[in-house]
């Protein structure tokens, strides 16, 4: 009996996930620059304005930008294509001013889907809606 339960929390943990958006394999990138293209939710994002960059190393670090300020931090993956990133930005008033919170959405993201030449990011905004993050890779 001792042994089941472990499989049976398991079993329900598996069925609660999200498969909407994570597919089982994905790889995330790594030291490839991406440029943040749209952002909504899923498969209604919007254009974004602004540079927005991201890129993972495999020591587990992120660098990117966020409209004029750099931003560094670190990642940590998980089972399943799950992700927690844990970003730092400077706060330089920049202008003209940034139109998305990217370091705060980057900080609130859980999976990750690479889809072919985009790397999907999927974060819940504050009001506990489920957003997509749609960057590109950087030429």
């Amino acid at each position: 009996m001792s042994r089941i339960l472990p499989l049976v929390i398991l079993l329900v943990f598996a069925a609660c996930s999200d498969d909407n958006f994570v597919a089982s394999g994905d790889t995330l990138p790594l030291d490839v620059t991406w440029m943040l293209v749209s952002v909504g939710p899923p498969g209604m994002s919007q254009p974004v304005d602004g540079s927005y960059t991201l890129r993972f190393s495999k020591d587990l670090t992120i660098h990117g930008t966020d409209a004029c300020n750099v931003c560094t931090g670190t990642y940590s993956p998980g089972a399943r294509s799950q992700i927690a990133i844990y970003p730092m930005c400077t706060e330089k008033a920049c202008t003209p001013s940034p139109t998305f919170g990217y370091a705060d959405a980057l900080g609130r993201v859980t999976f990750f889907h690479n889809d072919r030449d985009r790397l999907v990011l999927v974060y819940q905004t504050a009001s506990g809606d489920t957003w997509e993050m749609v960057h590109v890779q950087n030429e």
